[in-house]
């Protein structure tokens, strides 16, 4: 037999270049590579038993089920028996009852860190050269690295899934319905787990608290952050005091709940509409808070009265409350800065400008709280092409009636 080197880098390249493997085609390229040798390939699911996934013969061959129970038992016990071979002839008290035909071929076993994660059945003329059963063996070797990639990264995955549950379980379900006032949010994490959040929360039938946030950084530390503060800052709103005074408080509680260094900025506002008010405290989170005006010339107001980002020192200076009379028309932004921060392909950033002016531009009186938020948000996406969505997106729309 003689090995084909180029199929053989081929195939190391197929193993170590893909996040998830294909193999269908590591079966076909390491019996090219091996001069035609017939290959089975065999993975140990999370039952324990061995599934039939690929063979050089090609797809119709593949056993949809795993191999019985017993079958899966002899198979694990050859290679226990056998601890410190990477080989095992098949026709050694093996029986694959859906196989009868391998019971003459070798078995390759699939292992990482003392895990056995598969194994490899080869045509037993493969023994007859070493050079081929080494390389073969070496093969199977860096396959067992790729399983136990793989492996790894559908348990962080699987991580990350239940990470975004809890964060999801945080984020308001259902919407308060509020005299004079309708609303919306358009949320868009830009990986599985996220740094923004949002809420709102009714203290009456003509009053409404809400808050829109960003945790410092992005990614997994900044969701952890999050599903760490949010219940907290939930639990003040809801004790209905002054703006200026949930904000101290919340101030204190990222301080103490959150790592040394880590911060968040935070809007938090509370619509009035018996008085037709909106009295509000912005923890350095300006310039993605403002009001827009529409009459005989539309106005752009930032919401910018408060103080300090939440969590930057040991005590928080005295916040200002900024107050701001409505009227029926008016419309209410409150976004993140993955929307001013937003890249083209080009690394050109959205900005700020911009997005107040597409909103004052689209904010017409015919238009609801979540065609505003939808047409905003698509904006930014527009913008954003096919560049990767490099931070979370939160847009919340406020329109009196």
């Amino acid at each position: 037999m003689t090995t084909d080197r180029s199929i053989v880098g081929q195939l190391s390249r197929e193993l170590t270049d893909r996040e998830v493997l294909d193999f269908a085609a590591i079966v076909r390229l390491m019996s090219e590579a091996l001069d035609g040798v017939r290959i089975n390939f065999f993975i140990k699911d999370s039952d324990g038993y061995f599934a039939h996934v690929a063979s050089s013969s090609g797809t119709e061959a593949i056993i949809d089920e795993p191999l019985e129970a017993d079958e899966s038992v002899v198979l694990a016990g050859l290679f226990d028996r056998s601890e410190s071979s990477p080989i095992e002839v098949a026709n050694s008290g093996c029986r694959l009852k859906h196989h009868p035909v391998l019971e003459k071929d070798i078995i390759i076993k699939l292992s990482c860190a003392g895990r056995l994660l598969g194994f490899i059945v080869a045509g037993s003329e493969l023994v007859a050269d070493d050079e081929q059963l080494n390389i073969a063996i070496l093969l199977c070797s860096q396959l067992a690295l790729s399983l136990a990639a793989m492996n790894r990264r559908q348990l962080l995955n699987r991580d990350f899934l239940i990470a975004q549950h809890v964060q999801k379980s945080l984020l308001p379900r259902a919407k308060p319905s509020v005299h004079n006032l309708e609303y919306d949010v358009v949320f868009s994490a830009a990986s599985h787990v996220t740094g923004d959040f949002y809420d709102y929360v009714s203290l009456s039938p003509t009053r409404l608290a809400f808050i829109v946030g960003d945790i410092m950084g992005k990614g997994v530390g900044a969701g952890l952050l999050m599903a760490n503060i949010m219940p907290g800052i939930r639990a003040i709103i809801s004790e209905k005091q002054s703006p200026e005074e949930t904000m101290r408080r919340a101030y204190q509680h990222v301080y103490d709940a959150a790592p040394h260094g880590t911060y968040a900025t935070m809007v938090y506002g509370v619509f009035d509409m018996e008085r037709s008010q909106l009295l509000y405290v912005n923890a350095g989170h300006q310039p993605v808070a403002f009001l827009i005006r529409h009459g005989q010339e539309t106005t752009v107001k930032l919401l910018d009265k408060g103080g300090s980002i939440l969590g930057l020192l040991a005590k928080a200076k005295p916040f200002k409350i900024g107050k701001e009379n409505l009227r029926s028309g008016d419309i209410i932004v409150c976004a993140t800065d993955g929307t001013s921060d937003a890249e083209d392909h080009n690394r050109n950033i959205f900005g700020e400008e911009r997005f107040r002016e597409i909103a004052a531009t689209n904010s017409n009186q015919s238009l609801s709280a979540r065609e505003i938020a939808g047409q905003l948000y698509e904006s930014v996406e527009t913008y954003m092409a096919l560049a990767p969505q490099a931070d979370d997106i939160t847009i919340a729309v406020f329109k009196v009636r």
